[in-house]
């Protein structure tokens, strides 16, 4: 007697179901640890959308702090540290960057300024400017957002500019 398309379907069903078994039963290994890095328990309010980690753990954003409105901070080995706040700066970009050396790169405006915004590196001890908006004649808004590398490096993303002048002699 030859099989029919039904138990043949019941076969299948049951080495899948078996097999499916065998996969739930092995081990899954978690490779990550949920971990709070601020919260407004802290005096923080106000978190950036998107926080920037790299593979130390170290974690970087922006976020409002009481008393002393929005600013990046940087959670490095359990300490929440300032990177930049309030004084000359405001609106600050919430795509921070951050290199496995703990080196942060973020944007921001200048106050005082008229629609003036600047990309800064720093690691909480050091603040180096990579780019001013005015300074380059540039409108603050087209700056871009930054990024970094192992070395710290920012790539300038200013926008790419050429200009011909034809004329007749």
């Amino acid at each position: 007697m030859l099989p029919t398309a039904s138990s043949k379907l019941i076969v299948t069903a049951a080495l899948f179901a078996l097999s499916a078994c065998g996969m739930l039963a092995q081990d899954i290994k978690l490779y990550y640890t949920a971990v709070n890095v601020a919260d407004s328990t802290q005096g923080f309010s106000g978190f950036s959308q998107f926080p920037a980690t790299n593979n130390h753990g170290s974690v970087a954003l922006v976020a409002a702090r009481t008393g002393d409105g929005p600013g990046v901070i940087k959670w490095e080995d359990g300490a929440i540290g300032t990177i930049a706040s309030g004084g000359s700066l405001s609106a600050f970009g919430d795509d921070v960057v951050i290199n496995a050396s703990g080196v942060v790169g973020y944007a921001a405006n200048l106050t005082g300024t008229v629609n003036d915004r600047a990309i800064f590196t720093s690691n909480g001890s050091w603040t180096h400017l990579i780019v001013d908006a005015n300074q380059q004649g540039l409108v603050g808004r087209f700056l871009g957002s930054p990024s970094i590398n192992a070395s710290g490096t920012i790539p300038e993303t200013l926008p790419s500019v050429r200009c011909s002048v034809f004329g007749s002699v």
